[in-house]
């Protein structure tokens, strides 16, 4: 194992790795690729063979700031992009469920070769794109019923990191509108694809569901009209990760969090500025958009808080709940300002949820269903404050689009196909409990 700086040159498969000239290359040509990334690739390198903890990888990059997971995910798929990771390919950095990632080809340092041992599919799984899923899928099946829950749900974080950005979108395309006007939804339901790549990252729609934006991870940030027409890439390839990307009430402006900072930054240009400090990704705007809910968990105090922080920078903490990451990370608000509702973890089964409505006053939280979920994604109340739509992933079914009717009490499960709307496993029993 070799740790610490210092001036060892990697080499695997035709590539070069130099820390000290921070060059990454393949048989002599130079491979593009961003700073965070290649200190990753540094870090893994240094350890190769050793599973590295998320925890260690984000204290080793980002050294005392404060940054969402997200982050970690995307540069890792920027590393694994550089190596030329494809389906069916040769594998260099793989996830182990439920601890952290691990560089698994061989490795010479200095003509020192770092023996690494060797994982079967069955413990490790690649968390990477839809075609490494399905290779996985086609070439292990039996590694498919196999994977534990725990590194089930890894996945399903993930994954629905994404796929809750764009629950306003499918619902808009699913329900022309209905639905998330609180009128219902007929029986029948298209859908239009707006992005053309397989390489969208995060995504998000304005609240009138007339404007997109999406991060391309090799393409930048994006901006669109659902109506039709090309979108415009309004932000080149960087280092910056865009979490929780957000449309304003008009669409004109994108909100998102960096370094733990609530972000500002026009559409059609103009800087970026800081809105407010110490923001997680999770955050929800209220209606009038004057302030933001969100998630603070103090991993240290194993304390999970719920928050609302006004653009003058008051904050104020809503409820706490003496467990770290107690709720989930997308909270919503009811249309009259006076609730949010949330993923909380079930106290007598933990790494289970309820669907929670927390009354903004005075702190106090209700089930809103007695359903209990491995996990809930985003959240968001109907306009008219009859029901909240979320997606979530239960014991018997695969991670799927759900509406709670508020006034009867009833759950149905809108997405009832055989897609899987953000779980990254999926066994023959889940399959044919879909919904």
């Amino acid at each position: 194992m070799i740790s610490g700086q210092n001036e060892h040159l990697y080499r695997f498969d035709g590539f070069t790795v130099e820390p000290s000239s921070r060059s990454l290359s393949k048989d002599n040509e130079a491979v593009l690729l961003n700073p965070k990334a290649f200190d990753l690739l540094v870090a893994l390198l240094e350890r190769s063979g050793e599973v590295m903890t998320k925890d260690e990888l984000l204290e080793r990059v980002w050294h005392g700031q404060f940054v969402e997971e997200g982050n970690l995910t995307v540069h890792i798929a920027s590393i694994r992009k550089a190596l030329g990771e494809k389906k069916n390919g040769r594998r260099y950095v793989a996830t182990v469920p439920g601890r952290g990632y691990q560089f698994v080809a061989e490795v010479v340092a200095d003509g020192h070769s770092l023996v690494i041992e060797e994982h079967s599919l069955s413990r490790i799984m690649i968390e990477h794109g839809e075609d490494d899923l399905q290779a996985i899928r086609a070439a292990l099946p039996e590694a498919q019923t196999s994977i534990s829950k725990q590194s089930s749900r890894t996945t399903v974080m993930f994954a629905a990191g994404l796929i809750a950005t764009l629950i306003a979108a499918f619902l808009f395309y699913r329900f022309g509108g209905a639905l998330i006007s609180g009128r219902g939804g007929g029986s029948e339901r298209t859908t239009r694809q707006l992005t053309h790549r397989g390489n969208v990252s995060g995504a998000t729609m304005s609240p009138d569901g007339k404007y997109f934006v999406y991060r391309d991870n090799d393409l930048g940030l994006w901006y669109g009209n659902t109506a039709g027409g090309n979108p415009l890439q309004i932000q080149p390839p960087n280092d910056t990760t865009y979490d929780g990307l957000t449309l304003g009430r008009d669409g004109s402006e994108i909100y998102y969090t960096a370094g733990g900072n609530l972000m500002k930054m026009p559409v059609l240009g103009g800087p970026a500025e800081k809105v407010l400090e110490h923001v997680s990704a999770g955050f929800a705007f209220s209606a009038d958009g004057k302030q933001v809910a969100f998630v603070r968990n103090d991993l240290e105090l194993k304390t999970s808080s719920l928050m609302i922080k006004g653009l003058d920078g008051v904050e104020h903490e809503v409820t706490k709940i003496s467990r770290a990451a107690a709720f989930t990370a997308f909270p919503a608000w009811s249309p009259d300002a006076t609730k949010l509702a949330i993923g909380v973890e079930d106290i007598a089964r933990p790494n289970q949820y309820t669907l929670m409505s927390v009354d903004i006053a005075d702190g106090s939280m209700t089930p809103l269903n007695p359903q209990v979920w491995e996990i809930i994604g985003k959240t968001a109340w109907l306009h008219d404050g009859t029901g909240i739509i979320f997606d979530a992933v239960g014991p018997r079914s695969d991670f799927h689009i759900w509406m709670l009717d508020l006034g009867s009490g009833s759950l149905r499960c809108i997405t009832n196909d055989l897609s899987r709307y953000g779980r990254g496993t999926v066994t023959s029993q889940m399959m044919a409990a879909t919904c």
